[in-house]
């Protein structure tokens, strides 16, 4: 049975596994070194750590949720950062005279390509993002997912309420990415206060949708999906559209207002309109599952 000593352990070797690379990160200024095979390390950093603290407390590793889920919880993992990013971008596209930039994607599409038709450049390129690129995209925020969905957010809704345990775990996401941000060169160039406030209300409303996906389907792969698909979606895809300006950087990316506020209100459909009977949703998280455990 996961106890409070359980998560204490996790954001503790949490912590000490991502020191390193948040140092070097600070050292350099840049995310991107080692061609971001460093970062991808550091965001498999909170899955070392649920593994270590199942070993050490004794739990099955089975609760992690590495089962399959339906399909249906497979396609809500792809689909709602889509959702709540074109919720986001659409209407700052709309509103603001010049900020969609299409050509310049597609300039790019075509530079990184070599192809000399651009608009199949801009349709290859889309396809590639869009297909291969959740993919890739999986891979690294299954790292994330296994530590922050597969156990800390199981584990607070375990020892307390649904609310407790969508605000603890996304104060502790959230704070995780703060030396990126304050240190480093993870941010939109707008002013750090907006970055970090919206950031957070972000990625608590965040946790609240991946921990949903979660609790319903019973597995991590959703929520690593969702991970992989937030991250290219909007990172690639509609950051890569959006012409850089001050206001761009206010109001879009993971640092700005709007996808602050569309990320609560998917969270709000999902967990009021479609909430998790709770009594069922714990018994097939800790429970139900097989029983794999470390000798």
């Amino acid at each position: 049975m996961v106890k409070k000593s359980h998560v204490v352990t996790y954001v503790v070797l949490v912590a000490l596994f991502s020191l390193p690379w948040y140092l070097l990160f600070i050292h350099t200024g840049d995310l991107g070194i080692g061609r971001g095979l460093a970062v991808h390390f550091l965001m498999w950093c909170p899955c070392l750590a649920a593994l270590l603290t199942c070993r050490i407390s004794g739990l099955r590793i089975a609760t992690l949720g590495f089962c399959w889920p339906k399909m249906r919880y497979i396609g809500l993992g792809y689909g709602l950062p889509v959702l709540y990013a074109l919720l986001a971008y659409v209407p700052f596209w709309v509103a603001v005279k010049g900020s969609f930039n299409i050509q310049g994607f597609t300039n790019l599409s075509t530079e990184s390509l070599k192809l000399h038709t651009s608009s199949g450049a801009l349709l290859l390129n889309l396809f590639l993002l869009l297909t291969y690129g959740v993919v890739a995209g999986t891979a690294s925020g299954l790292g994330e997912e296994i530590g922050w969905r597969g156990f800390l957010f199981p584990s607070l809704y375990k020892l307390g309420p649904t609310f407790a345990a969508i605000l603890i775990s996304g104060i502790i996401w959230g704070l995780w990415h703060y030396p990126g941000i304050l240190g480093a060169n993870y941010n939109s160039g707008g002013p750090v206060w907006v970055a970090l406030v919206c950031f957070t209300w972000m990625v608590i409303s965040g946790a609240a949708i991946f921990g949903w996906l979660r609790i319903k389907s019973g597995s991590v792969w959703p929520a690593a999906i969702a991970h992989g698909s937030h991250n290219l979606f909007i990172q690639a895809i509609c950051d890569g559209i959006t012409r850089h300006s001050k206001t761009a950087a206010v109001w879009t990316t993971e640092f700005g207002v709007l996808l602050a506020i569309t990320t609560t209100i998917v969270a709000l459909v999902c967990w009021l309109k479609y909430p998790p009977q709770r009594d069922n949703a714990r018994a097939a998280l800790f429970e139900r599952q097989p029983e794999v455990v470390w000798q």
